[in-house]
């Protein structure tokens, strides 16, 4: 994955507002699993977002600055979406995928270790 994906999702977009995006249903497995996500995305995020706001969840803000300890706490690894371009241009798909726990363990380690 490259490109502005990983980026996005820390400030509140992509995979953090899922439930704010029902017309990409197709990519990341329906209503229900869009809004779940996003639901659970607020457990690891340390705020909500003062502008970007989804009016399903009665325009909650949406989840914004992942926590790492947060992740490791609970074990939810963030979701993020991203778009698959086509060799001659244009986007070919899209889909959504976890990240990896490991870097935010040895993130939370390295923090905690910091306040010592």
């Amino acid at each position: 994955m490259g490109g502005e994906s990983p980026i996005v999702e820390v400030c509140g977009l992509g995979g953090m507002a899922q439930a704010a995006a029902f017309s990409l249903q197709d990519y990341y497995g329906g209503v229900d699993t869009m809004i779940a996500r996003t639901q659970e995305m607020y457990r690891i995020t340390a705020a909500e977002h003062p502008l970007f706001k989804i009016p399903f969840l009665s325009f909650r803000g949406t989840p914004v600055g992942i926590d790492v300890h947060r992740v490791v706490a609970s074990g939810i690894a963030p979701i993020m979406d991203v778009g698959i371009a086509g060799r001659g241009g244009g986007q070919i798909g899209a889909g959504s995928f976890r990240a990896p726990l490991e870097p935010f363990a040895v993130a939370s380690q390295a923090l905690l270790g910091s306040q010592g």
